[in-house]
């Protein structure tokens, strides 16, 4: 396995194990980036990883009135 594909596997894991671990969390891609995996992953290593997860189905993307976007864990039974 390729190593941008080996990294990105390594951050949808983490992310799913701390939306495992805090099933109510919400945030931003910067917020994710530092917050949830402690700024280890380059910014746009992690935007690649949550639009994988977005495409999936695991986590849910909501636009805010400031355009910025929310990521969460998606609700249960959603595509």
């Amino acid at each position: 396995m390729p190593t941008q594909a080996r990294e990105r596997s390594r951050i949808v894991r983490t992310i799913q194990a701390y939306l495992d671990a805090n099933p109510a969390a919400a945030d931003t891609l910067d917020g994710i980036a530092g917050a949830w995996l402690g700024g280890c992953f380059a910014r746009g290593r992690v935007e690649e990883a949550l639009e994988h997860l977005v495409r999936r189905g695991a986590m849910a993307i909501r636009i805010l009135p400031d355009e910025s976007a929310l990521f969460s864990r998606a609700p249960r039974g959603a595509p």
